[in-house]
């Protein structure tokens, strides 16, 4: 597992790119602010990133299941699983500061 020592480099069709970090905070469709709590996958090919979104004074809470582990997680760019992962626009995400700092 990549866990907390991995970075993901994201590289938008335009070439500009976004270093991601766990602790890291971004926005994407859907979300306006949710916290990297974990990058999942190996270091040179990560599958997925887990996330916390912010609820406004908090952030909320992870949900597991047993079978399928934490439910609150985005698939990575290029990784094709059909499972429970959450699937978005790569182009359209956006580093945000942390409103918990």
């Amino acid at each position: 597992m990549a866990g907390e020592g991995c970075d993901i480099l994201l590289t938008k069709e335009n070439g500009s790119t976004l270093v991601l970090r766990v602790g890291d905070c971004i926005k994407y469709e859907g979300r306006d602010c949710v916290k990297i709590t974990r990058i999942v996958g190996d270091k040179n090919r990560p599958t997925g990133i887990n996330y916390l979104p912010w609820r406004g004074d908090r952030w909320a809470t992870p949900i597991l299941h047993i079978f399928k582990g934490d439910l609150r997680r985005l698939i990575c760019p290029g990784h094709r699983e059909y499972r429970y992962e959450e699937h978005t626009d790569w182009e359209k995400v956006e580093l945000v500061p942390n409103p918990d700092i």
